[in-house]
Order: structure tokens, then sequence, then C-alpha cells
């Protein structure tokens, strides 16, 4: 049996986190787990959460792509006036995903790196 494989793959290496963003989307198409690594740093009065959305392609009428859809995790990724790390893990059959960035209050400081990986976990 092969298992395909996305390697950790860097989206951005100093993210701002000032403001609300979304990354660029991942072709997820035949995987079905994946996994976004953020490592913060220079956070000193920030808040916000990190999410992640799906969407299908060619799913709506004309083959343009669907809306994103965002996920429900039972533990939500926030960041809370420090640095931290954070690891989003999700199981999805979806064509596409990107990661989310909700900024809530604080002084708008700091940057991310975000890595995404995934596999394929069935044949």
């Amino acid at each position: 049996m092969t298992r395909r494989i996305i390697e950790p793959f860097q989206l951005a290496s100093a993210q701002s986190l000032a403001a609300n963003f979304q990354s660029s989307p991942t072709n997820i198409q035949h995987l079905d787990k994946i996994a976004y690594k953020v490592t913060t740093s220079g956070v000193t009065d920030n808040t916000g959460t990190f999410g992640v959305q799906v969407r299908d392609n060619g799913l709506s009428l004309n083959g343009v792509p669907g809306d994103w859809i965002d996920l429900s995790f039972d533990s939500v990724p926030t960041l809370n006036d420090t640095d931290g790390d954070f690891y989003i893990e999700a199981t999805v059959v979806a064509t596409e995903a990107r990661l989310t960035f909700a900024a809530a209050g604080g002084t708008p400081d700091g940057t991310a790196r975000i890595l995404v990986s995934g596999t394929q976990i069935g044949g």
C-alpha cells in the first residue's frame, strides 16, 4: 500500500499577527489528515484564535470552487499575550485547506512561522 505524504512545507516565515489573515490554500486532495504547526514570536500584548477552513473545488455549479467552511475543534488554539507553539490537526475529506487567524484584542504585535503537512491514512 502506498501512502501519500506532504512533508512539512513552510507557508510563512514571519506572518504578521497584527490583523486577521488566511494562509494560502493547500491542495489536500487524496489526503485524510492535514496539520499546521504555528510558532509565534514577538508577541507581548496580542490575543486571537487560529482555525482551519476547508472547501471542495468543482462540487458547486459550473466547477466554481465551493465556499470556505470553518472546522470545529474541541479546543480552540488561542494566542494569549505571549509567544507559543500550536499544533492544529484535522482529519478531513476536502480539496483545499487553509489556516486562519482572527485577532481579538490587545496591541497587534508579533509574527508567526507556519508549516503545513499532511498524510493519507487509508490506501
